[in-house]
């Protein structure tokens, strides 16, 4: 009888699937079959009743088949650009260990050790620094025709957001902040990479006149930076608004174009931060606008107050998220931390050659939608029936269901703390408001390269020649094994 039923059912399915809609259109990397075989619940895939009722759903809609499609798809979020230490990409029950170029798909979570770090490429350009010990969650990322919405969680931790902005940086001959994840596993993002480039092209007279001058960084690798954000910008056919819904147990900030700076520890206050990107930008009041948007949303079942967040200066949410306040001393108490994110122009070559190879698709304004879906693997978030913005309806639909799971969560966290008071069992007892732990090895990293500059390792790569060069990248490269 179980075989017979079996038989009845594939042949009115078959039969179905002739009378309904032609399924061309799919997205890039699912599998044309829209059934989850990992997940088939055999008594409810044999039950005839199911089987009727999702038939009869689907002879109600002409493009079921479309709307399924995009229930069950995964976009792809981010890349790792490099990880030092462990930092873990978990994804379902199972996790793996971030390496250079390693996706970041919606629904991950990516944790780093003590003394690990991690810096990610999100698909619209913006760029992402993980500091130790942190916890992120990556929920979703919304492409639209004038923007690039990401939804984001910091479970714990301290993050660093830098949207990209369509503007040069400004020229520095001094050290980079972040050596720590130098040379990256991209020879041309490298500063070292540039000077290797000038010191083989150089004469034997002129070459004697540089080992004895002062040692600089050398400028043209912003040279390049700049070039580079040039050609990308000419690419594009409309300078995107990135958009960020960041939530923290504590808070939510949304906006837009952020430079943000964010810290936060389980159950304890959190300090936020916009920074003025006039300090690393080439930017002109007069002429040029950099559109940098964010508000704060409380925490409470009914409170739905907003606050906005000015540029410049920290601020302190409290532990049950009904206070923001300025905190003064944030610029002394997060200097160190800050200080490791204020020249990082690798991070930014390797960013802008990576809109160039897996962005630039995405970043247009005039996109269809069957194209991006088959070709990048995007839905595209376009207008409702009733004309409104589908990403605005998401947010609206976010801010009142973070506010009120988020409130339960803080309950539940502040019971285990007590808990863990209790068994003394408090990981960290450091009585600092910025745990050392979240920036030491980063910040010793930058002092050995400043008390090293004339004995620095990467000496030894400006002598070879570009096969050599390559080889000692290849056993140097930090973050590609």
């Amino acid at each position: 009888m179980k075989w017979i039923l079996i038989f009845l059912l594939s042949f009115e399915v078959m039969a179905q699937a002739q009378k309904g809609p032609h399924d061309p259109y799919h997205f890039k990397g699912q599998k044309r079959s829209l059934i989850r075989w990992n997940e088939v619940d055999e008594k409810l895939w044999l039950d005839y009743e199911t089987w009727k009722t999702e038939a009869l759903a689907q002879a109600k809609s002409t493009e079921w088949f479309l709307e399924k499609r995009e229930l069950n798809l995964t976009e792809v979020m981010g890349k790792v650009i490099s990880c030092v230490g462990v930092c873990r990409i978990y994804r379902g029950k199972a996790y793996i260990n971030a390496s250079y170029r390693s996706k970041i798909l919606e629904g991950d979570d990516v944790l780093t050790d003590n003394d690990s770090y991690a810096w990610v490429y999100m698909m619209d350009g913006t760029l992402v620094r993980i500091s130790a010990k942190s916890s992120i969650s990556f929920k979703e990322i919304n492409i639209g025709e004038s923007e690039v919405f990401y939804h984001m969680r910091i479970n714990e931790g301290y993050f660093s957001w830098h949207s990209r902005l369509p503007f040069k940086l400004k020229s520095s001959n001094l050290e980079e902040t972040d050596p720590l994840f130098l040379p990256l596993a991209m020879k041309e993002a490298n500063s070292v990479y540039y000077q290797h480039l000038e010191r083989q092209n150089q004469s034997e007279t002129k070459l004697l006149e540089t080992v004895t001058a002062e040692k600089k960084n050398n400028i043209s690798q912003y040279e390049k930076l700049n070039q580079m954000i040039d050609d990308n910008n000419k690419k594009m056919s409309i300078n995107k608004v990135s958009k960020l819904f960041l939530v923290m147990p504590n808070g939510t900030i949304s906006g837009q174009n952020l430079q943000l700076e964010l810290y936060y520890r389980l159950g304890k206050k959190a300090y936020i931060k916009l920074k003025d990107p006039t300090e690393i930008y080439d930017i002109d009041p007069a002429k040029d606008e950099v559109k940098q948007l964010a508000y704060f949303y409380y925490r409470g079942y009914n409170n739905t107050e907003t606050k906005d967040i000015s540029v410049g200066h920290w601020y302190e949410v409290d532990e049950r998220g009904k206070t923001i306040v300025d905190y003064e001393d944030g610029d002394k108490t997060f200097h160190l931390s800050e200080l490791l994110v204020k020249r990082v122009p690798s991070i930014m070559v390797a960013r802008e050659f990576w809109i160039e190879k897996y962005s630039l698709p995405i970043l247009q304004d005039k996109l269809d939608k069957s194209e991006l879906g088959a070709k990048m693997g995007y839905r595209l978030w376009g207008k409702t029936k009733d004309d409104k913005m589908e990403i605005d309806e998401r947010v609206s639909y976010l801010k009142e269901y973070t506010r009120r799971v988020e409130t339960t969560h803080l309950t539940s966290v502040e019971k285990l703390n007590e808990k863990l008071e209790t068994e003394n069992k408090i990981i960290s007892k450091s009585e600092e408001i910025l745990d050392p732990i979240y920036y030491g090895k980063a910040y010793g990293a930058y002092v050995y390269r400043l008390s090293n500059l004339y004995e620095a390792k990467t000496d030894e790569a400006l002598e070879l020649n570009r096969l050599g060069y390559h080889y000692w990248l290849m056993l140097n490269a930090k973050g590609n094994h």
